[in-house]
């Protein structure tokens, strides 16, 4: 079993000692579990009664104390803590390297300046948020908070209010709930009632003020008095001052070790704080099947949705709460309703089975193989990858830049990131890449499992690359693909050969990838092949359109409803070769080309009116969602590319069944078609000017898929636009059933699935 060190600050039974027990007693079905807790307090006793281990300290507890309701700002518990500190973070290294956790879990946020601590040693780190910030609370404070908490592995938040507010996206992010014991749940013993069955509130915050007692006690003197009121948390003296002259019964009932039966006994809970905090009879009155009547603040305003588990009231207005409790004492069939839906909700999300299920599965992730990944910018292909990649293994992903030069920055509109992931600060370099110096930082922290490079050409990642080989620390170095194009001399050799050779392994999506990081020194047994993709399995067609399906997508976009319309998409830049792609349409009647993927130049416009080409078409920018039904409306796609490392959109068009035309400096194309122009003209010869599917025509991948010709022939991809146009709509269905066959192997799922079997090269 994996081992995890709780490390605990308070010795008092309050709410972070009850939620330390629960969280350990959860823990402990499937991990070795320890707490680092004060000794000879009420808690250390409480975990020892339960069964659980405990290390036991003396030493004054240092913390940064700073939260709602917590002491003041540099007051004198705020500054006798901060003195006790360094001592304490002494104490707790030392224990850390006796024990060598397999992670360990600061139970506050008040432990978060050992944070880095427990970091430099290696040891996967994770960090309970159960205080709420304060109001208007200083900001150097949030500030330092925030960065302390970036760097841990994983932090864990009691609500999705917290989690938003702290926005730490450096860690893994979990909402794991307070949970609240079964016996709650349980039916009510002798109908639920202390004494009679007056209409009874309960207010649970005793002599607090900042529980709202002064709210209390004015609202209660507005109660009549045939109404009771239940007053837990303090003795009577404490508390009756408070409650002077109102004229319903109240009963003080103290501090109650079980507070089930006081829940039972009510028929609505009042949560009256006057200054917002997790307030746990919020949840547990919902176990106990009652509504709740609380201070609406946005900090618990998730736990109660206003008219359906409970009703809400403004912060420190008596008179509303008074109004509100007098409305369900009238409306008993809508407070009974209520408390039903607070149950639900109170099942969903606070059960022992809820919080124990989302506590082991983020606790396993803690544990479990932690991935740094060295990439560029947030391409939306990337964020689509890194976030299944993030089902896995806990994924940390350092971006150089928010993104490319003239490309827009929104990468996570798709949908919300899972991995953790943050941008490095640096000097914005070329097109897509930077120089930081903080790699360093980065790439040395301790607490990675594997470290993968994806690419050697940026400053940055040449700096990781250094640092990481320097420091005899093992790393990945990934590939889209790579195309040869040197002699294998010179300087520019020399430099990519000392950047590339070295890795402990290398991911490579093809052979020309394979061929690619040879030449440069890499080690043949160390290659790691992976399908590389921009699509989901959701995103593969399960068949190419009908003729039916295709003359609607065209009346949609205004196309030719018959002929035959090859389809383009990219950028209009030279590489693309869509210069040779308009100059060879134009040599063929009955042929329509529609390029999609951006405005083009004055440069591409002079040459259409030079030619006076009529058949090509351009759609400009599409979405995802448009650009795949543009693939289904046409017959088959052409990317004249004269160089590519992969070209992500043969994928694209493979899945939407269509049959390809590209060229062989494009990876993809001679990865997943193979078939050149030449070989099909010789074997439609040999088949009498027609093309079969058996056996003498099989490749590697399965049966044809389209054609493979040289770029910047434009002759030649004339001649392809024509054998295209002329084969028959079977010929073509069949080899857009071939390539959906083939691109199944390519998606995201499959991608991840290669990645996560590498597994742990850090630490053996």
């Amino acid at each position: 079993m994996k081992k995890i060190l709780f490390i605990h600050h308070c010795g008092d039974l309050g709410g972070a000692g009850i939620s330390l027990l629960r969280t350990m007693k959860m823990a402990a079905e499937a991990f070795d579990v320890k707490a680092c807790v004060p000794a000879g307090t009420p808690v250390e006793n409480l975990l020892r009664e339960n069964g659980l281990e405990v290390i036991p300290y003396t030493v004054p507890v240092g913390s940064v104390e700073y939260y709602s309701g917590g002491p003041r700002l540099f007051g004198r518990t705020y500054l006798k803590q901060a003195l006790n500190r360094p001592a304490f973070a002494s104490y707790i290294k030392k224990i850390l390297k006796s024990e060598q956790p397999d992670a360990c879990v600061f139970n506050s946020l008040t432990l978060s300046f050992l944070v880095p601590k427990a970091v430099k040693l290696g040891v996967k780190t994770g960090i309970f948020v159960r205080e709420t910030f304060p109001h208007g609370g200083s900001k150097a404070m949030l500030a330092k908070y925030r960065r302390l908490l970036g760097e841990a592995c994983a932090v864990f938040y009691i609500s999705g209010f917290d989690r938003d507010f702290w926005k730490i996206t450096s860690a893994e992010n979990h909402i794991i709930r307070n949970s609240v014991p079964e016996e709650f749940f349980a039916e009510p013993e002798n109908g639920g009632n202390i004494s009679g069955k007056p209409f009874t509130v309960l207010y649970t915050g005793g002599a607090n003020t900042i529980k709202g007692v002064e709210v209390m006690g004015r609202a209660a003197g507005k109660f009549p008095p045939e109404f009771r009121l239940l007053v837990a948390g303090d003795p009577e003296e404490k508390v009756a001052a408070y409650f002077q002259g109102v004229s319903c019964s109240v009963e003080y009932l103290g501090l109650a070790e079980n507070m089930k039966p006081l829940y039972d006994a009510a028929d609505v809970v009042a949560v009256p704080i006057v200054s917002p905090h997790q307030a746990r009879p919020v949840f547990e009155a919902g176990a106990a099947g009652k509504p709740v009547i609380i201070s609406d603040f946005p900090e618990i305003s998730e736990y109660v949705t206003d008219g359906v588990g409970g009703l809400k009231f403004k912060p420190g207005d008596s008179d509303e709460l008074a109004e509100k409790v007098l409305f369900l004492a009238e409306n008993r069939g809508k407070c009974r309703e209520m408390g039903e839906n607070n149950r639900i909700l109170a099942l969903r999300n606070h059960s022992p089975e809820s919080v124990s299920e989302g506590l082991v599965s983020a606790l396993s992730r803690l544990t479990g193989i932690r991935c740094l990944h060295l990439t560029n910018v947030p391409s939306p292909y990337r964020v689509d990858f890194y976030n299944e990649l993030a089902k896995s293994e806990l994924t940390v992903v350092s971006f150089e830049r928010k993104s490319a030069r003239g490309r827009s920055g929104s990468w996570f509109g798709r949908s919300k990131p899972l991995f953790a992931y943050k941008y490095l600060r640096g000097i914005p370099l070329g097109e897509d890449k930077a120089l930081s110096a903080g790699v360093k930082k980065l790439v040395l922290r301790p607490d990675f499992d594997k470290i993968i490079v994806s690419g050697y050409s940026s400053p940055a990642e040449m700096r990781a690359i250094s640092v990481l080989r320097s420091h005899r620390r093992p790393y990945i170095l990934s590939a889209d693909g790579g195309i040869i194009k040197d002699s294998g001399r010179g300087v520019r050799f020399a430099i990519k050969k000392h950047f590339i050779k070295g890795a402990e392994k290398y991911l490579s999506p093809s052979e020309p990838a394979d061929r690619y990081f040879i030449h440069y020194g890499a080690d043949p047994e160390k290659i790691v092949r992976y399908p590389f993709t921009s699509l989901f399995e959701g995103d593969i067609c399960e068949r190419p359109a009908s003729p039916e399906e295709k003359k609607v997508l065209r009346e949609e976009f205004g196309l030719p409803i018959d002929g035959r319309i090859a389809f383009a998409c990219g950028r209009f830049i030279p590489g693309k070769g869509y210069e040779e792609l308009i100059s060879a349409a134009s040599g063929v009647p009955g042929l329509t080309v529609v390029i999609a993927g951006g405005e083009p130049t004055a440069e591409y416009l002079k040459i259409m009116a030079e030619k006076n080409v009529h058949n090509v078409r351009f759609a400009g920018f599409s979405s995802k969602e448009t650009l795949k039904k543009m693939y289904r409306a046409c017959d088959f796609f052409v990317h004249p590319t004269k160089s590519d490392v992969w070209g992500l959109v043969i994928n694209e068009a493979m899945a939407a069944g269509l049959p390809v035309i590209t060229t062989d400096m494009c990876v993809a194309g001679v990865t997943l078609i193979k078939d050149s122009f030449d070989d099909t003209v010789r074997k439609m010869q040999e088949n009498g000017g027609k093309l079969s599917f058996n056996e003498e025509n099989q490749d590697n991948n399965g049966s044809m898929t389209g054609v493979i010709i040289k770029p910047s022939d434009v002759n030649t991809l004339r001649e392809s636009l024509v054998l295209f146009r002329d084969l028959p709509g079977e010929v073509l269905a069949k080899m857009g059933e071939n390539a959906i066959k083939i691109i199944k192997d390519y998606t995201f799922e499959k991608m991840a699935e290669a990645h996560a079997a590498i597994g742990n090269i850090s630490r053996k």
